[in-house]
């Protein structure tokens, strides 16, 4: 049997994986001497670099979110939402939705094999408590008097599933034409070139690329020429942005993998200090950036103060949840009435599983 056949074959077998294909595929590209294939199976096997151009099929766009929201005093734990576009425009909050709710896989191929093998219907991508707070009060159809103390997006895994079978109906497509071209092609020695480059080029494009409206040749470089794919840049610093594969987890944490049942739960606000000190400094940033950014000389003077007692302790080798209610509960008193900054005092005295009372 020939190469081709031999590939053709394996991509209808539903037992074979995409990752074993690929690998087959590189001794084809070989025996071809075309580099864009070389580059497409090597960044499909090891990952995409960021300078190269990301295939539409691993963007996955119009995703929903899944958070925990609380009042101060009941937790609405895996709730699913849709972000208000409109009110997140007009915010002035610096969040690009089509960036929040779009996902760039740029993980190597055996990693999204890996994201299927669960009992889960759906993958969670965390994101950072300072992006989840501010998400949190552009949801629709909740209560204004809830905000979001994390968030995660939902990616269904019949969606990883989809890409997988994209892959290798490619490869199908591709080896297809390449049989076409020349039904040896697969099986010449090694410096022989059985299709010319101008032919390999209208048939890569015609298959590999047939998604998008690039075009993509080999010039004498041996580089893949193509146009900008879609930014996914703009998020890849932790803060204040993120990347997403920093945030894949299937190991069934508080960010990993799971499924909403359905029902939204309410249940008492509890946490641990352990999971709380790894993700408060971010929150303790913006907040004091919030309140920094107010009119009111001695509410931010004093509000800064209360803030530095609390961040003190919270960063201590062995914080004390009384002595972060008391400085928690000082601040939230000085910026009651500014409930964004209120939201996220709340918010970050929850993380320790304080339940902050308001001082009256």
């Amino acid at each position: 049997m020939s190469l081709l056949r031999e590939i053709q074959e394996n991509t209808c077998n539903p037992a074979l994986k995409a990752s074993n294909i690929l690998r087959q595929c590189k001794i084809l590209a070989a025996r071809l001497e075309y580099q864009p294939l070389k580059i497409w199976l090597d960044s499909e096997l090891n990952g995409y670099p960021s300078h190269i151009s990301l295939p539409e099929y691993r963007i996955i766009t119009g995703i929903l979110f899944e958070g925990d929201f609380t009042n101060g005093a009941w937790l609405y734990k895996n709730y699913v939402f849709n972000i208000s576009k409109d009110l997140l425009d007009s915010s002035g909050s610096g969040i690009d939705i089509s960036q929040i709710n779009t996902i760039y896989l740029r993980q190597n191929i055996s990693a999204l094999e890996s994201l299927i093998r669960t009992d889960e219907s759906n993958l969670k991508l965390a994101l950072p408590g300072n992006i989840a707070l501010i998400l949190g009060q552009f949801v629709e159809n909740l209560e204004s008097s809830y905000h979001c103390i994390s968030a995660a997006r939902l990616i269904n895994v019949s969606t990883i599933v989809s890409i997988l079978d994209v892959v290798k109906s490619k490869i199908l497509d591709f080896t297809l034409q390449i049989e076409a071209e020349n039904p040896k092609a697969g099986d010449v020695q090694i410096g022989d070139k059985p299709i010319p480059d101008s032919t390999l080029n209208m048939v890569f494009n015609n298959t590999i690329f047939s998604h998008r409206g690039d075009n993509i040749s080999y010039n004498g470089d041996g580089c893949v020429i193509t146009e900008e794919n879609m930014s996914d840049s703009k998020y890849d610093q932790r803060g204040a942005n993120f990347s997403e594969g920093d945030y894949i987890d299937q190991k069934g944490s508080s960010i990993g993998i799971g499924v909403n049942k359905g029902g939204v739960q309410a249940e008492k606000i509890a946490g641990t200090i352990n999971e709380a000190q790894n993700d408060s400094l971010q929150l303790i940033e913006l907040l004091r950036q919030q309140i920094e950014a107010l009119d009111n000389q001695e509410v931010r003077r004093e509000a800064l103060e209360h803030l530095d007692d609390l961040a003190t302790e919270i960063q201590s080798s062995a914080p004390k949840p009384s002595r972060i209610k008391a400085f928690s509960s000082a601040l939230w008193n000085v910026v009651k009435d500014i409930s964004l900054v209120a939201n996220a005092v709340t918010a970050l005295a929850e993380r320790f599983g304080v339940h902050l009372l308001p001082l009256r």
